[in-house]
């Protein structure tokens, strides 16, 4: 084996090389992905590196080809991963009108993965044969991605440092709001008994739009489930609308009774999610904060389960959300995606995608099974579940039996069996609560934007927008059609007919606890990237 003072290098250099993606990822999503869950990823990938670096070192007996070799490796997986996905497979599903997963586009993708399998060949007994290999080879991958690491750690800690700023300016400016939240629950908790406090149930339906929406887009007439709302004492908002189309916008803004600040950039609404006003009013107030899970792969703890396996759910949620991370790895196309799906799924026919759909219907039937048993909780409980359902992936046809990957249903067909599985579902557990509770149920069920965002026809309703600002501003409040419906156990409270989710907790507030709270004037937002042809972050105000 070759000795030197450059062997540190010849490790380093492929371990920068394959690693780069992911923390160029990180850079991209470091709101909502924890570091230990990076960490993770990096180890994983570095283990993987370290292994094939160690046996190619040793069939050569010479380090700087066995160095050499890790880094095309890795390269070759790219090209073939990156030709394979914005080339080859755009063309087949152009020229043969065929799925992702139809069989003519993975022809060309058996072709495309022989001829890297053979470049790989070839450079293997390349290397082998040649003498004329040196440490100055190695640096040509060394210094440009060693310089590309460096900057994007520079960045990741820049973008840090204003995350970081970005909440001290949020908190500082809520803080008046929150304190009178506070006081406020204070004064009821001396005035209400605690016996005589309301359940209440906050139940996000991802991507459920409005009636009016689905009769439009989809086709389907959904006016029977609203009824049967109606009929059990929900109020339905007609033409419910969304303040903003996005989860994670949407959703923090509802649960903080307020709108996002604009002015602040990053706008921390991770943070916001997690320590929202919503929360730290009824926590004062005496209620218990029950959790059913935003993640799509897992739901959270919930205190039906015994205290003794408190520790082993913590160690459950870790490596659920660290599965949650490995599948946007893995849909981020990096190298763990390109192992796993081009090399795996492809050449031996593994559908990795079936793995995950599974993963979300475990979920959704968890979060189902317990929602339909929390009401056996005696103490005043403040429940949000949130379930991804009628969003995608669409795991569940309308009677509840599992939805394959590559069923041949039309985008709008899945959404509408979605949507029915969760229909029945969710009266089923409405009923159970009304029927059950020991306790007065409130019950606010709502999407948090509409599903037009995954209609097969919305890049051509964007592009007819593109000079047209009147077209622009129907197609953005498309995006913004919702399910919002309240349930209150005393009938004299009218419930406004211009509701939108910013207000729904504020009217709650004012009129069923009788607080003075203002109420928000409505306002809604289109995204900018989307209809104006740019990467600027951030959202233009609807008329």
């Amino acid at each position: 084996m070759e000795k030197g003072s450059f062997k540190f290098f010849y490790i380093l250099t492929p371990l920068i090389t394959t690693t780069y993606p992911i923390i160029r990822i990180y850079l991209f999503n470091i709101e909502s992905i924890p570091v230990i869950h990076l960490l993770l990823a990096l180890i994983i990938t570095s283990l993987l590196v370290l292994i094939l670096f160690i046996v190619s070192s040793l069939i050569y007996k010479n380090y700087i080809k066995g160095s050499f070799f890790t880094i095309l490796f890795f390269i070759t997986i790219h090209v073939f991963h990156y030709l394979s996905k914005y080339i080859f497979i755009p063309i087949s599903m152009h020229f043969f009108n065929k799925t992702f997963y139809g069989i003519r586009v993975f022809r060309i993708s058996y072709i495309l993965l022989p001829l890297s399998l053979l470049f790989a060949v070839y450079y293997t007994v390349l290397l082998y044969k040649t003498k004329k290999i040196n440490f100055f080879h190695i640096k040509i991958f060394l210094i440009p991605f060693f310089a590309l690491y460096s900057v994007t750690l520079i960045q990741i800690g820049t973008n840090t440092y204003k995350k970081q700023q970005a909440i001290k300016q949020y908190k500082l400016e809520n803080e008046p709001f929150r304190i009178s939240l506070k006081k406020h629950a204070l004064n009821l908790k001396r005035k209400i008994n605690n016996k005589k406090l309301p359940d209440i149930y906050f139940i996000i339906l991802d991507s459920y739009a409005s009636d009016k929406h689905l009769l439009e887009m989809y086709n389907y007439n959904n006016s029977q489930f609203t009824q049967q709302l109606k009929n059990i004492g929900f109020t339905v908002i007609n033409d419910g609308r969304s303040n903003y189309p996005y989860t994670m916008r949407s959703l923090p803004a509802t649960l903080n009774m307020c709108y996002l600040p604009s002015h602040i950039s990053p706008c921390p609404t991770n943070y916001m999610w997690k320590n929202n006003n919503t929360y730290a009013f009824f926590k004062s107030l005496g209620y218990e904060i029950i959790n059913l899970g935003v993640d799509v792969y897992h739901s959270e703890k919930t205190n039906l389960q015994p205290k003794k396996s408190i520790l082993l759910q913590q160690i459950k949620d870790f490596f659920y959300g660290w599965e949650s991370f490995f599948h946007a790895v893995i849909q981020e196309h990096i190298i763990l995606s390109v192992l796993f799906r081009n090399m795996v799924q492809r050449f031996l026919s593994t559908n990795i995608d079936e793995y995950f759909y599974k993963k979300s219907r475990s979920c959704i039937k968890t979060k189902l099974n317990s929602l339909q048993n929390l009401y056996k909780i005696s103490n005043p409980k403040f429940v949000y579940a949130h379930f991804t359902c009628p969003h995608i992936p669409y795991v569940f046809d309308k009677e509840g039996k599992d939805l394959p990957v590559d069923t041949k249903l039309s985008e709008q067909e899945k959404y509408c069996h979605s949507l029915q599985f969760i229909n029945k579902k969710i009266m089923d557990i409405f009923l159970t609560i009304l029927n059950k509770s020991s306790r007065l149920p409130i019950i606010i069920v709502q999407g948090d934007h509409s599903p037009l965002f995954s209609h097969p026809n919305f890049h051509n309703l964007v592009k007819q927008t593109q000079n047209n600002s009147k077209l622009r501003n129907i197609v953005a409040q498309k995006q913004l059609d919702i399910l919002n419906a309240v349930y209150l156990p005393k009938k004299n409270i009218v419930v406004p007919n211009d509701l939108t989710p910013v207000n729904n907790f504020r009217f709650l507030i004012k009129d069923y606890f009788e607080t003075k709270i203002p109420i928000l004037k409505n306002k809604f937002f289109g995204i900018n990237k989307v209809y104006f042809n740019t990467k600027k972050p951030g959202y233009f105000e609807l008329p």
